[in-house]
C-alpha cells in the first residue's frame, strides 16, 4: 500500500503515514523497503503490484478517482442490494471505485493495530 501511494502520488512518507492511520514516516519507509524486496524476489508480487499501479494510474488519468470521491458507496450498495438483477449491471465505474475504496478503508480501519488513543476512546 505504501509503495502504491508513493508511485501514484507526490505525498511524502510523513503525509502517507498520517493518512494511513497516523503511522510514523519510518514505518512507511520500512514498508517501502519491504515492498521493493518482495518485488525483487517474488515475480507474482511484482506482477500484482505493477498491475495495481497501472490500474490506479489509468483510473487517475481517466478522472475516475476524482469522480469516485463524489459517489456515495453506501447508497450504491443499497440500490444494488434492493434490485440486484437490474441494478448490478448498471453501476457506473466511479461508483464501483468508490465501493472498493470504502471496503478497503473499512478493512484498514478494522485491522489497524489499536493505539493507546484508539483503545482509550473505545
Amino acid at each position: 500500500m505504501y509503495w502504491l501511494a508513493v508511485q501514484v502520488t507526490e505525498l511524502s512518507s510523513g503525509e502517507i503515514g498520517r493518512l494511513v492511520g497516523n503511522r510514523d514516516h519510518t514505518t512507511v519507509l520500512h514498508g517501502l523497503r519491504r515492498a521493493e524486496e518482495l518485488r525483487a524476489s517474488d515475480p507474482c508480487f511484482k506482477h500484482a503490484a505493477d498491475a495495481l499501479r497501472a490500474t490506479l494510474v489509468a483510473l487517475q488519468q481517466a478522472g475516475v478517482l476524482r469522480l469516485s470521491a463524489s459517489a456515495d458507496p453506501l447508497a450504491t450498495a443499497r440500490r444494488v442490494l434492493a434490485a440486484p438483477d437490474r441494478e448490478a449491471v448498471r453501476v457506473p465505474v466511479a461508483e464501483i471505485v468508490a465501493l472498493c475504496r470504502f471496503v478497503f478503508e473499512a478493512h484498514e480501519a478494522a485491522t489497524a493495530p489499536k493505539t493507546m488513543e484508539n483503545s482509550d476512546a473505545a
